[in-house]
């Protein structure tokens, strides 16, 4: 392979995101087996945003190439109340499968507020 040919990945794939996807996916595979209820029942809340927003955020600059591209607050705002209304109204409405819990969508507020941090330290 041609030297640099992965490049463009440090342009749009930062650490954390990196990070927070095998977090993610280590506490899915390892789920019922902790003893921690927050590992068991809030971290993926935490984690999904960020993840969720990156990729979005990803999309945009891959699109437009530019990476200068950002969300703006309006629009991490409208995706944790879109998250929290679809996953903690919506859905448990219509199945019992799911469950509305009000600490899912602080976890949800807190991974938007991650996401806006990690981006604006990233400027």
């Amino acid at each position: 392979m041609a030297r640099g040919s992965f490049s463009w990945i440090k342009k749009y794939i930062p650490f954390w995101f990196i990070l927070f996807i095998i977090i993610y996916l280590i506490n899915q595979i390892t789920d019922k087996n902790s003893k921690i209820d927050f590992l068991n029942y809030y971290l993926n809340d935490f984690l999904a945003v960020p993840i969720v927003l990156q990729l979005v955020l990803i999309s945009f600059q891959l699109l437009y190439k530019n990476v200068n591209i950002y969300l703006g607050k309006d629009k991490i705002l409208y995706t944790v109340i879109y998250i929290s209304f679809f996953f903690e109204l919506l859905l448990p409405y219509f199945s019992e499968r799911f469950v509305g819990d009000w600490l899912d969508v602080i976890m949800y507020c807190l991974g938007g507020l991650a996401f806006f941090l990690f981006q604006k330290n990233s400027k």
